[in-house]
């Protein structure tokens, strides 16, 4: 009876790790939508490379690249990550990545991410992306501005994947088809610690009860 109920600790000390995981790996999304559908006018273009630029008060991870997804079809889609003075410092693409799906704040649509991992200093930078067969791209709605602050729209119309130079053009919120998510601040036990910390404790409690 004893050893079964320390069968019992022990698997809710396992489960709980796991929780934990789950929220270590949870993301934030740069720039969400969170207002009505009608609020906001969506488009698709393969004409042209669309972004925008942001600011960073303080260093962050970056944990993904993503672009807007009007409904779940996609093709040959490019993400990029700039300096607000040009200098890539990378990208991803929907035919060597895998894509993970992400519903919108309001519920309505998707970002759909790749990982992309790399660490930011505070300071200026763009996120862009253009699709081959034509991105999805939204605007003039309501956004939420998570670790990052929104200070510009950015595109260019070129026919392909290239640095968006152009600001302010046409609306004074931004196109959102790119997208960015940071890694989530919050400090949580890493996994092993946890683990560690099970396995001594259920080991006590044995050498108590043989005794």
């Amino acid at each position: 009876m004893k050893f079964k109920f320390l069968n019992i600790v022990l698997a809710g000390l396992i489960f709980s790790a796991s929780c934990l995981v789950n929220v270590a790996n949870a993301g934030v999304i740069g720039i969400d939508l969170d207002g009505n559908a009608d609020d906001y006018t969506t488009s698709t273009s393969s004409e042209w490379t669309l972004g925008y630029e942001f600011n960073l008060s303080s260093s962050a991870s970056v944990s993904g690249l993503g672009f807007f997804d009007l409904d779940g079809t996609y093709g040959s889609t490019t993400v990029g990550l700039w300096t607000s003075e040009g200098l890539l410092l990378g990208t991803v693409n929907t035919i060597n990545h895998t894509v993970t799906e992400t519903l919108t704040a309001n519920g309505q649509w998707m970002w759909e991410f790749m990982d992309f991992s790399i660490e930011l200093e505070a300071g200026d930078y763009v996120v862009g992306t253009w699709g081959e067969s034509g991105s999805d791209f939204i605007f003039d709605g309501p956004i939420t501005q998570n670790t990052l602050a929104y200070t510009n729209n950015r595109s260019i119309q070129s026919g392909n994947f290239s640095f968006p130079t152009n600001t302010g053009l046409y609306i004074e919120h931004g196109y959102f088809g790119a997208n960015i998510m940071f890694e989530d601040s919050v400090s949580v036990p890493e996994p092993s610690t946890i683990a560690i910390f099970a396995l001594g404790m259920i080991g006590l409690a044995s050498r108590r009860f043989k005794k």
